[in-house]
């Protein structure tokens, strides 16, 4: 998928490219009113009104987040570090802004890049609204970040951890440890925070499923899983990590899961420095790996080969499959035990699922149903979001 596949992604890099030119040339400059003539064109491709969140490093337009390629993440990285300076960690258009509030707002910005003391006075804006939030961690309402929107860019974050632990080991052959973890200690707080919303965002996300994807797929359904089991924090994130890598190699290398779990492991060892002794941790990722290519297979063994086996069976497909398509699949050929407890954590009818409702219309879920009525989940239904009070049933739509 390209930057400007989505009119998010294409708005937020707009509006970095404006903040750079005014910063580089002034605000009067024709090259800054070329740019801010291609911000109000990436605008007016939105609608007539939009809010854009810059927090927790990642940016999402009207609560939609921006799936920026890692080859331009700095770019967002930098245009968050410069809104918090301002205190706009959002940005809401009200109404096409003119020429001169675009530039107001991105010379400010592009002062912000450089300046940690800069100024926006949106007094003197009237289709522009900045706002500061503070706590930006969590929250529930008022000041605070959206727990939801946090939990997402937490994924967002990992994700672009795995882009780059990917492009790293497939040109430099040994595992980048710290890369590696960062990706599991994003997913912990994506699921923490809020489980379902990371689950709907990892499915549901309008671009390819590859390994790196994959693979962030994989660590965190056996994260989810190890923390309803109630396992230790650092064997759950011991497992992650590993499954994180298998999973990786497997699907980029169209390996089995043992196979791929023995490369991993001699990656894994190449990735120390000389004389360097091996962690706590990392001597746990190490077992979990090899857990797959012994002679017998241990309880976390088959929890990693399951999660990986997952994965490459949607590689495989001739068409991405559906959640529930693949923990069914699990169920008819997996480990039953390990299958069952996915099953409990995301629900009999996890987030993507298609479904129909009783009075025959098509949807798509969006959260999970209760323990008492797990067959009545929450439905996105055209724009509007519905809680049915029968039970749906799947839809198979090819």
């Amino acid at each position: 998928m390209t930057a400007t596949a989505q009119p998010g992604v294409d708005l937020v890099l707009r509006l970095h490219a404006a903040a750079k030119t005014a910063a580089a040339y002034g605000p009067t400059h024709n090259a800054t009113h070329s740019a801010c003539e291609a911000l109000s064109a990436a605008l007016r491709s939105i609608g007539p009104a939009c809010r854009v969140h810059l927090v927790a490093g990642c940016a999402f337009v009207d609560k939609q987040i921006a799936t920026i390629h890692h080859r331009d993440h700095p770019k967002v990285s930098q245009l968050v570090e410069a809104a918090g300076r301002l205190g706009a960690h959002e940005i809401e258009f009200v109404a096409p802004p003119p020429a001169s509030e675009l530039r107001t707002l991105v010379t400010a910005l592009g002062e912000a890049l450089s300046n940690p003391s800069g100024v926006l006075e949106d007094a003197v804006l009237k289709t522009i609204r900045v706002r500061e939030l503070h706590g930006i961690t969590l929250g529930d309402e008022g000041e605070m970040i959206d727990r939801e929107l946090f939990a997402i860019a937490q994924l967002s974050l990992a994700l672009h951890a795995a882009e780059r632990t990917a492009a790293h080991l497939y040109e430099d052959q040994t595992w980048p440890w710290t890369l590696g973890l960062t990706v599991v200690r994003h997913l912990e707080r994506a699921l923490e925070t809020d489980a379902t919303a990371t689950l709907r965002a990892l499915e549901m996300a309008p671009v390819t499923w590859d390994a790196s994807r994959s693979a962030v797929s994989a660590s965190r359904g056996i994260l989810h899983a190890a923390g309803a089991l109630g396992l230790p924090t650092t064997l759950r994130r011991a497992v992650g990590h590993a499954a994180f890598g298998v999973a990786l190699l497997a699907v980029h290398g169209h390996a089995s899961a043992p196979d791929a779990a023995r490369t991993f492991a001699a990656s894994a060892k190449r990735g120390l420095r000389e004389g360097e002794e091996l962690s706590a941790h990392r001597l746990r990722v190490l077992a979990a790996a090899s857990a797959l290519h012994g002679d017998t297979l241990n309880e976390i063994g088959h929890a990693i080969e399951q999660v990986v086996e997952l994965e490459l069976v949607r590689a495989h497909s001739p068409y991405p499959p559906t959640r529930v398509e693949l923990l069914a699949h699990g169920l008819a050929h997996g480990n039953d035990g390990w299958m069952r407890v996915l099953v409990q954590c995301e629900g009999a009818l996890p987030p993507g699922s298609r479904v129909v409702l009783a009075d025959g219309r098509l949807g798509i879920v969006v959260g999970m149903g209760d323990g008492v009525a797990p067959w009545r989940p929450t439905v996105l239904v055209g724009a509007d979001l519905v809680q049915p009070t029968e039970d749906v049933e799947l839809a198979v739509i090819r």
